[in-house]
Formats: structure tokens, C-alpha cells, sequence
């Protein structure tokens, strides 16, 4: 399984800190917040990384070069424009041939990965996301729930409302690739399509284990104070 890492944002509720520097190299105690992603996925066994960027993308590349440094194995995707969730990961689909997991570069947690991995393998169904609650950003609707796994009904991007969120991991199988446009959103057009044929599955974390998004530079100062 590969993990596709979306790095391409623009960060734009943190400037002027990422007019200058990508959103995924801003600095949390002396490292890239990037470097911390790296680290978590080698820890479950996930080395062979896909880094799909944009804005300020040599800075990225300068870093972490083809990831031997730090353990794992880095292949780059650039947009040399502005494509979206969906049109990035489409523009890097000549270097994805397995099934792969698609995660947020903003995002930060200790959630032990390979349970999620383990259930999506046990469903069998072709996607199944990172759910977590109360947080307004990218909801989803869920029903159908057997332990931790759930059906999820709708996924609706940055409601302004509290529920069930996707938390930045969604793990896929190969030939949902087909359904991804070379521009546009994903939570847009492509996770309701999965949604209605009933094959979008989510996994609940709950509020067990840390989670954090980098959304803002409150986030930022929060993670270097060790406050979250």
C-alpha cells in the first residue's frame, strides 16, 4: 500500500508564515510538521510515500530529497497549477499501481494507523475514511455502525455545524483512481459518488487518541507550547 500525501495547500489562514514556506514545512519543535507525518506512517510499516505539491514545492523537495534520510522511499507529484484534492491525486496516478491511502499533510495524530488498514481490508469495500467528532470542518453523516466501522450516508464539506468529521486518512482501492477528475475537489466529486453506490465506509477514532489539523497560526503556537 502507498500513502499519497496531499502538500499543495496554500495555507492561507496562516500567513504571512506561508507566503514564504509550504503549510507541511512549518516548523513544530525544531522539525517540519511533514517530517512528523513521515515518521508516523514508517512506524506502521508505510514507507513507499507519494508527496503530491505545489506552492513552494522545491522547499519540499530540497528537505527530504527521495526520503532515504529518514527512512522511507519519496516520489513527487507537482501541480504546476492549482487542480484541487481530486485533480492532484488524478495528476499522480501514473505513480500509484496498488491500493493506497490518502492523507491530510496538516494533520497530526497518534492513532494507531494499522487498525484502520485492517478494517478496510476486512470490509472489502472500496473506501473507508477517519471519522472523528465535533469539529466544524468536512463533516459526515454516518449509520449502520458495527463496532468502529460505520457506513457513512453523506460527507459534507466545512458545514457550519458540529458532527462526525473526516479526519485526513482515507484509505482506497486501485480502481476508485477512475472515478477522480483532473480538477476539482474530491469531498466534492468524487467521495458522494462513493457515497451513493454505498461503498464509502468510515472507521471511528472517538476522541481517544490525539488528533490535531493545522488550520491556524493558534494551532501552530498551540502544538510548539505542547498545549495539544
Amino acid at each position: 500500500m502507498k500513502a499519497v500525501i496531499l502538500c499543495g495547500g496554500l495555507g492561507e489562514r496562516l500567513r504571512p508564515l506561508t507566503e514564504r514556506t509550504p503549510k507541511v514545512m512549518l516548523d513544530v519543535k525544531g522539525k517540519p510538521i511533514l517530517e512528523y507525518t513521515l515518521e508516523y506512517l514508517k512506524k506502521f510499516g508505510l514507507k513507499d510515500i507519494i508527496l503530491l505539491c505545489g506552492h513552494k514545492h522545491e522547499e519540499i523537495e530540497n528537505y527530504f530529497e527521495d526520503g532515504s534520510k529518514f527512512g522511507v522511499k519519496i516520489k513527487y507529484s507537482i501541480e504546476k497549477d492549482k487542480l484541487g484534492t481530486a485533480g492532484a491525486i488524478k495528476n499522480a496516478e501514473k505513480l500509484i499501481d496498488t491500493d493506497f491511502i490518502i492523507i491530510n499533510g496538516d494533520v497530526l495524530t497518534n492513532f494507531p494507523l494499522n487498525e484502520l488498514i485492517a478494517a478496510f481490508k476486512k470490509t472489502n469495500r472500496n473506501v473507508m475514511t477517519l471519522v472523528k467528532p465535533n469539529n466544524p470542518f468536512g463533516i459526515a453523516r454516518i449509520s449502520e455502525t458495527e463496532g468502529k466501522i460505520c457506513k457513512i450516508d453523506e460527507f459534507v464539506e466545512k458545514p457550519k455545524m458540529k458532527e462526525w468529521i473526516n479526519a485526513g486518512y482515507i484509505v482506497l482501492k486501485h480502481p476508485t483512481l477512475a472515478l477522480f477528475p483532473e480538477k476539482g475537489e474530491a469531498e466534492k466529486m468524487v467521495y458522494p459518488k462513493l457515497q451513493e453506490q454505498g461503498v464509502l465506509m468510515g472507521f471511528l477514532i472517538g476522541d481517544k487518541y490525539f488528533w490535531k489539523s493545522v488550520d491556524s497560526i493558534k494551532d501552530l503556537k498551540e502544538l510548539n507550547a505542547g498545549v495539544a
